[in-house]
């Protein structure tokens, strides 16, 4: 199939965002916050039928947070699933669990660089274990800061064997998360996958694909801060020299495999 009309393949989208705080610490162009009907407009322009949606970030508890987003689209169920972003400082293994089975989450989201803590920090581990315990995938934060290291994720993986863990953002940065950084700790830990928001480049999405296979990446474009064109986001996976099955898998299959739908 021709990339322009791939543009068009219905899609998952496995990382977006729709706050409902004010976000102090983000500059005003990034901290403003996004108006429901743009967003749905964004994913439509797209031909993403459905999006893994996050709520924003809270320096504190997030459980209130997550709740308030679950209805705020309740009536949009069917279009987005919910990943709660948790805090270790504040919430609990409990929060995660009433979340995932009262409130319909799909998983647990950890920001180590927002949130200001590191994964090899034992108060992570009680969300980790319940994650694993509940059956449902943790994604975490790459880049912006040493506590964005995919080396970290890599560790937490190792140390967590049955857990499925998604690394969010394949972005590189000079003496933090370099060129193949992301794509060699994936390949040295079969639980992890690689959400591609931030990618610099679709020969880098192919790079991906040849040395780990398909199977384990993502599309994702952390609308609103990292693409508020989810189209273009979409094109580094349409416009890479890859195959037909392979930008299946990437755009919507393995999506659907991790969520269970």
């Amino acid at each position: 199939m021709a990339e322009k009309s791939f543009q068009y393949q219905a899609s998952i989208d496995f990382h977006t965002h729709l706050p409902l705080s004010p976000i102090v610490s983000f500059t005003p162009e990034i901290a403003k916050l996004p108006d429901i009907n743009d967003f749905l407009k964004a994913l439509n322009d797209a031909h993403v039928t459905e999006a893994v949606l996050l709520c924003g970030p809270k320096k504190e508890a997030m459980r209130d947070e997550n709740e308030n987003l679950a209805r705020r689209v309740h009536s949009l169920q069917r279009r987005f699933k919910l990943m709660a972003w948790l805090n270790p400082k504040y919430d609990s293994a409990a929060d995660l669990q009433d979340l995932v089975k009262e409130n319909d989450f799909h998983g647990l989201k950890l920001h180590p660089v927002f949130d200001k803590y590191k994964l090899s920090d034992p108060i992570v581990k009680p969300l980790i274990e319940k994650a694993i315990k509940l059956e449902v995938p943790i994604m975490i934060h790459s880049g912006w800061g040493p506590e964005g290291s995919v080396q970290d994720i890599g560790k937490l993986a190792e140390e967590y064997p049955d857990g499925t863990f998604v690394c969010c953002h394949m972005k590189e940065e000079y003496g933090l998360n370099e060129r193949f950084s992301h794509i060699e700790m994936a390949a040295h830990n079969t639980n992890v996958y690689l959400e591609s928001s931030y990618i610099p480049h679709p020969r880098r999405l192919a790079e991906a694909v040849e040395i780990l296979g398909a199977e384990r990446i993502l599309f994702g474009s952390d609308y609103p801060w990292g693409a508020q064109n989810i189209a273009w986001e979409k094109t580094k996976v349409t416009a890479a020299q890859i195959s037909y099955d392979d930008k299946k898998k990437i755009l919507a299959e393995n999506a659907k495999e991790l969520l269970k739908l």
